[in-house]
């Protein structure tokens, strides 16, 4: 029985049936980033708020402290799931785009190969922050990531406003940040 799920899930991503691609298997059996002398480590979900601190792919440290006020789209994705990686080239030009208006775009890569993820965002002039996380990392902080490639839209308090898993259309995206851009801007300032 394992074997025919096996062969149908092959069969589904060959035919292009998935867009998203689970993260169960030999990926997340990948051992903990997080050492006594590492990097600080934190991935935590309260009430519907998305908040982070992690290892940037390059060096330093990516924070939600960092976005707070700011709508948010938070993409995770793996190099070697091809619809994460193409579509973040589309993701990259809509953040130039939006940037100057308060949008940021986080990456946060999935690939067991960090080196070669961050070698891609180097290649591709990708200048968006992005993190470092293994599966087995975003698996224990329950998180709404089930799949890859996911995002997610924070409202600008870090609230997921929405989230998307596989292919999002460009003017999908474009209509749910118009939208909080203009909820942020009748929001009163106290």
């Amino acid at each position: 029985m394992r074997q025919r799920v096996w062969k149908i899930f092959i069969l589904g991503i060959t035919l292009g049936v998935m867009n998203t691609v689970p993260l169960w298997g030999e990926i997340a059996e990948l051992p903990l980033a997080q050492t006594e002398t590492g990097p600080t480590v934190s991935l935590s979900w309260d009430h519907n708020q998305f908040h982070f601190e992690l290892p940037a792919l390059t060096q330093g440290q990516v924070s939600s402290d960092r976005f707070v006020g700011d709508i948010t789209l938070c993409f995770f994705w793996a190099d070697w799931n091809k619809t994460g990686s193409d579509q973040l080239q589309g993701l990259n030009e809509f953040w130039l785009k939006y940037k100057l208006l308060g949008v940021q775009l986080v990456g946060f890569s999935v690939d067991p190969d960090m080196e070669h993820a961050a070698k891609l965002c180097e290649k591709n002039d990708w200048h968006f922050p992005c993190a470092r996380i293994y599966s087995r990392q975003l698996i224990a902080s329950a998180a709404p990531v089930k799949g890859l490639p996911t995002l997610l839209i924070l409202a600008p308090g870090g609230i997921v406003y929405r989230k998307y898993e596989g292919i999002i259309s460009p003017e999908v995206l474009e209509g749910d940040v118009l939208n909080l851009m203009r909820q942020k801007n009748q929001t009163p300032a106290f």
